[in-house]
């Protein structure tokens, strides 16, 4: 291009818009000059938040989290959450996963029993990741152990987990913690306590399956808000959430594998 008037007979202009009651493009620009005042009007009412972020930010962060001093940053927070109280919490804050732990029982007591130890404040997902092989009669018998899952929430993104996947394993291993990688993402992993195929017999030879559940807190993902927890076909429920897999695999993790007949039991998250 060597002048102005060759450039603009060539450049094409496009226009993209967030929010608002309507969509506003180039050629209402050019043919009502009031299109740009009309469209800016609605958005006090229908505005849309545009983050400019990565996929790990967030585009509004608290301001107790700007805070370098602990004891100021915990006044903001307490102040903030008093006014939406007040306010009849019409500013909800966002909650992410922030400890996940597994409650067994290797005897196969009463499921109420093992619930009851909830430790205060978790979730408990109320599905047993042990729930036994099936008989003829269609039912599931536990093998003498269950084991439940229960999480806890918290609103520091900076204190979330952001990703999980399973181990399968023919040794037993204790939790640990080191740099690995799945599906692209390298980040330090730990290794939950807990086998999820507590006393599960190996079809036709010793016990000698192991399966564990990996997670990070780094920040390569976007924080996860949810988990849940399905049995047999993992699409069949919490189809938006995704499934926990087998470390660097797309194959959705069943808790329950080289257990025999057993019913399959699959993990799944929302970030």
């Amino acid at each position: 291009m060597t002048n102005k008037e060759a450039f603009d007979s060539d450049k094409v202009d496009n226009l993209v818009t967030q929010g608002g009651a309507f969509a506003l493009n180039i050629s209402q620009l050019q043919t009502d000059p009031l299109a740009r005042t009309k469209w800016e009007s609605t958005l006090e009412d229908q505005g849309t938040l545009v983050d400019f972020g990565t996929t790990t930010t967030r585009a509004l962060v608290p301001i107790w989290e700007l805070c370098d001093d602990f004891s100021r940053a915990v006044a903001l927070k307490a102040e903030f959450e008093e006014l939406n109280k007040a306010e009849g919490n019409k500013w909800p804050v966002e909650k992410y996963v922030t400890d996940i732990v597994f409650l067994t029982d290797p005897i196969g007591n009463d499921s109420n029993t093992i619930k009851s130890n909830v430790p205060p404040g978790y979730i408990l997902v109320d599905v047993d990741l042990n729930p036994g092989y099936q008989k003829r009669d269609g039912y599931y018998s536990p093998y003498g152990g269950r084991i439940y899952m229960a999480y806890l929430l918290g609103d520091n993104p900076n204190n979330a987990i952001t990703d999980l996947f399973m181990e399968y394993s023919t040794v037993k291993k204790e939790p640990e913690t080191k740099k690995t990688t799945h599906n692209g993402h390298y980040a330090t992993y730990w290794r939950l306590p807990g086998d999820l195929n507590l006393n599960a017999p190996a079809p036709k030879k010793d016990r000698d399956n192991f399966i564990y559940l990996w997670a990070t807190k780094d920040k390569t993902l976007p924080p996860i808000k949810e988990i849940q927890i399905v049995l047999e076909d993992p699409d069949m429920e919490y189809t938006s959430l995704n499934n926990v897999c087998w470390q660097n695999s797309k194959e959705p993790a069943d808790a329950n594998r080289g257990t025999g007949d057993t019913q399959s039991v699959y993990i799944k998250f929302h970030r």
